[in-house]
């Protein structure tokens, strides 16, 4: 007994001594960051209407950042006018048109836009004629990749001619003005 009493006895000194001769070190990093998301600001600057048909008058009412309305008074059957304006991008990263709108201002104005035709430039891609409710559709599909606008660029020119179907007869839109907005959507590069 005296020798598993002194067996016991050497073990549970061993597991003391091994106690307090055991010891762990431990360590801590921390990592910090700073992120700083990219800006997407672009906007509408220097518009204006000219090239105008005799007899009509048009104008620009309103150049807002996004949008620009312009109002047509006079138009009949083959008058048109040209719209431009510049498109900036004062932001940190490249932005890509996502869509074109163009909505009538005057809630009685009734302005068919299949009536309407549209032609010209918008930045590199030349806008074949075709109808404002196409020309709305139109975006992005057949011209997205070519109207990449990077920051702090040279801005892209939009020039378009608008003009009052040739072939309509009768009193068809007779003295019917033209009140409308331009919106040209953006959305960032990747997505």
């Amino acid at each position: 007994m005296k020798g598993t009493k002194f067996v016991a006895s050497a073990l549970v000194a061993g597991m003391m001594l091994t106690g307090a001769g055991y010891a762990y070190w431990t360590d801590s990093v921390a990592i910090s960051n700073t992120v700083s998301t990219g800006e997407l600001d672009v906007s509408l600057s220097g518009s204006d209407v000219s090239d105008v048909s005799e007899y009509v008058t048009a104008s620009v009412v309103n150049q807002a950042d996004k949008a620009v309305s312009y109002r047509v008074e006079n138009l009949y059957p083959g008058a048109s006018f040209n719209l431009k304006t510049t498109i900036q991008n004062s932001g940190s990263i490249p932005a890509v048109v996502s869509g074109v709108s163009v909505d009538n201002t005057d809630e009685s104005d009734t302005l068919d836009k299949s009536k309407i035709f549209v032609s010209g430039t918008v930045g590199s891609y030349n806008v074949p004629r075709m109808t404002l409710s196409a020309f709305e559709g139109h975006f992005p599909s057949a011209a997205g990749a070519n109207l990449r606008l990077e920051p702090n660029a040279a801005g892209m020119n939009v020039n378009l001619k608008i003009e009052l179907d040739h072939t309509l007869t009768g009193d068809q839109l007779e003295d019917t003005d033209l009140s409308q907005v331009l919106t040209v959507n953006f959305k960032q590069h990747n997505e």
